[in-house]
């Protein structure tokens, strides 16, 4: 019984000590240490890694309408990184859609409807669910 209590009393002295040690990041410090991380994969420089990082979060709410606006159509979307900052739409047939520039984060982003994909990707979707079994026999 001594023991159980002797280490609940060290346990008790320590945490507030491993607490206090401990700090809570700021929405901004953490920016500027992912953005450290952007810029070493894609070779850019910090504040051009700060602002593309902005533009992907406010990206968001922009892709689900571009999602929504062209359901029918929609094969996927993607971000592209290299050789510069784009989104890319992937839509089913031929009818060419405009390209558009964004003001997302800070930065001017362009997005780039590229026409021609087989298959939208609620039939794909489709496909994997209708056929998951054979899929599965396959692995």
């Amino acid at each position: 019984m001594r023991i159980l209590l002797t280490c609940l009393l060290l346990t008790l002295a320590f945490v507030p000590r491993v607490a206090a040690a401990q700090t809570i990041e700021t929405p901004a410090e953490a920016l500027t240490r992912d953005a450290a991380e952007y810029a070493k994969l894609f070779a850019v420089p910090q504040d051009e890694a700060e602002r593309r990082l902005a533009a992907l979060d406010a990206s968001v709410p922009v892709t689900d309408a571009i999602e929504a606006k062209y359901r029918d159509r929609i094969a996927g979307i993607s971000i592209q990184h290299r050789p510069d900052f784009r989104i890319n739409v992937y839509l089913t047939g031929s009818e060419a859609v405009p390209d558009e520039t964004l003001q997302l984060g800070g930065m001017t982003v362009p997005v780039t409807f590229r026409t021609g994909a087989r298959a939208s990707r609620d039939r794909v979707i489709w496909a994997v669910t209708w056929h998951q079994a054979q899929i599965r026999a396959m692995f």
